[in-house]
């Protein structure tokens, strides 16, 4: 069966490669990669663990052949690439629903340490979405 995908790597504001993937037919647009890695030709990319996607670019950079893993089984990769010169820019993300949008926090306690977390969820003006987080830590002082 073919699936048709696309994916877009960029460097991420730490210097990472991270990404997105599309695929059409399950109405998926702009899900987040787990994990994004380039190796001379060979791609590696995922959005679920157990779902890995690893390639080989031909040496002219036109077509890509590999395999895809999903359900403890795999199929081949055949691709003839579109390239496309997007210049440099971040990776995105989808937008997200109006629910998920604002700050969010938790504590994580262990060993009379508290660690609070805020994790901020945002849409920005050109339709892609933003998460920024911090992290304070508290020391416990003796038993209570």
């Amino acid at each position: 069966m073919d699936v048709e995908f696309e994916v877009d790597l960029a460097k991420n504001g730490s210097g990472e490669l991270a990404g997105t993937v599309s695929i059409p037919a399950q109405k998926l647009k702009g899900l987040p990669l787990l994990k994004a890695a380039v190796d001379g030709r060979t791609v590696t990319f995922y959005a679920r663990a157990d779902q890995p996607l690893t390639g080989v670019l031909s040496a002219d950079g036109t077509s890509m052949s590999g395999d895809f893993f999903a359900s403890g089984k795999h199929g081949p990769v055949h691709d003839e690439a579109r390239r496309r010169r997007a210049g440099c820019r971040a990776a995105t993300s989808a937008p997200i629903g109006k629910d998920l949008e604002g700050s969010w926090n938790a504590t994580l306690e262990t060993g009379g340490v508290q660690l609070r977390l805020v994790l901020t969820l945002a849409n920005r003006p050109d339709g892609t979405a933003v998460a920024t987080s911090s992290t304070s830590i508290k020391a416990g002082c003796g038993s209570r």
